[in-house]
């Protein structure tokens, strides 16, 4: 399996610059083709950095909590921010949390926040949950043969660590918190079925939005917790740039 690296795409003098934050016990890797098209297609620069503790091996991950990651995505967004050009954060599934709070601390001119589970499915969601997942150090993702066959040649872990669900958690008391008092809209992207995040999870989060006509959520046929892994995506993918191309 390789290993993984952060990385920037696309022309340094471009006017649209993305932040483009992956999952936990994801990697930037699995997205390359998807910011190859954007930052070609969309005429923008893209940087997409791997956060601590990821791209290794899965006991690495066991070490960081979520100020570290959180201050990563910070000192990241530092290098793509620039004042005369449109600043734009994807964050992907736990990449949304530090998505958002960064919005709170830069000039962000939008979000799109894809598979961030604001609403998570049961039984994820029962109180005991946590406590359960943290009983053992790591569990196996259950991937699907699918799933296996699409992240072939990238970066990816089979388990995930026991403390997970309690980053779920932490994300969300955040999301609470910053969104209202955000002013930049708010696009998520989720799949009908998908086995984590509940597909209202974007509606309940722009509800909170003190101006939600200007954001959009969006839920798309589908039931895995994955969206742009392959260029046979072209539904997400267009609608990615379509709302690229409205900032």
């Amino acid at each position: 399996m390789p290993r993984e690296a952060s990385f920037s795409i696309g022309n340094p003098d471009a006017r649209l610059r993305i932040l483009w934050l992956h999952g936990y016990t994801g990697a930037p890797g699995a997205f390359r083709t998807t910011v190859e098209h954007i930052a070609d297609t969309c005429d923008a620069f893209v940087h997409a950095p791997l956060l601590p503790g990821h791209g290794t091996s899965k006991e690495d991950l066991c070490g960081v909590d979520f100020e570290t990651l959180l201050q990563a995505a910070r000192s990241a967004a530092k290098e793509t921010v620039r004042a005369d050009a449109s600043f734009v954060i994807v964050g992907y599934s736990f990449g949304g949390y530090l998505a958002a709070a960064l919005a709170k601390e830069f000039d962000v001119s939008a979000l799109i926040l894809a598979l961030t589970p604001f609403s998570i499915r049961f039984p994820a969601s029962l109180p005991v949950a946590g406590w359960i997942m943290s009983r053992r150090t790591f569990w196996n993702k259950y991937l699907t043969a699918e799933d296996v066959a699409e992240r072939k040649g990238t970066f990816y872990y089979p388990d995930v660590p026991g403390t997970s669900l309690s980053f779920i958690k932490q994300g969300n008391a955040l999301l609470r918190n910053i969104v209202p008092d955000l002013n930049c809209p708010i696009y998520t992207i989720h799949n009908e079925s998908d086995p984590v995040a509940k597909p209202d999870s974007g509606e309940r989060l722009i509800a909170l939005h003190p101006h939600p006509e200007i954001c959009e959520p969006r839920v798309l046929p589908g039931g895995r917790h994955a969206l742009f892994f392959r260029p046979g995506h072209d539904l997400e993918l267009d609608l990615l740039k379509t709302l690229l191309r409205r900032i």
